[in-house]
């Protein structure tokens, strides 16, 4: 099994951040030594999404007192990776 690192970035829903975006995964990858699998922690409207909000039916992320858009979802990060983490080395 091959290690990787597992990147979670809060951006914004509207695309606003893109070229900070770029710049961020650019050097995050020229600079690890190992395979980054990067999630961009971004509100959508897709159901599908893990993301997914509609503050106006009462679905999905709740984040009318957040300070951000995505300030809460770093509570979903252990829930988007199914509970599990890389194994314990010995």
């Amino acid at each position: 099994m091959e290690d990787r690192i597992k990147l979670f970035i809060g951006c914004d829903p509207n695309d606003c951040d893109l070229e900070q975006m770029m710049v961020l995964e650019y050097s995050a990858r020229k600079h690890s030594s190992l395979p980054i699998d990067i999630e961009w922690m971004r509100l959508s409207r897709a159901p599908s999404s893990f993301w997914f909000s509609d503050p106006a039916q009462g679905q999905g992320w709740r984040t009318e007192a957040w300070a951000t858009p995505f300030s809460g979802f770093r509570w979903g990060v252990p829930a988007f990776c199914g509970y599990e983490g890389p194994p314990l080395s010995e």
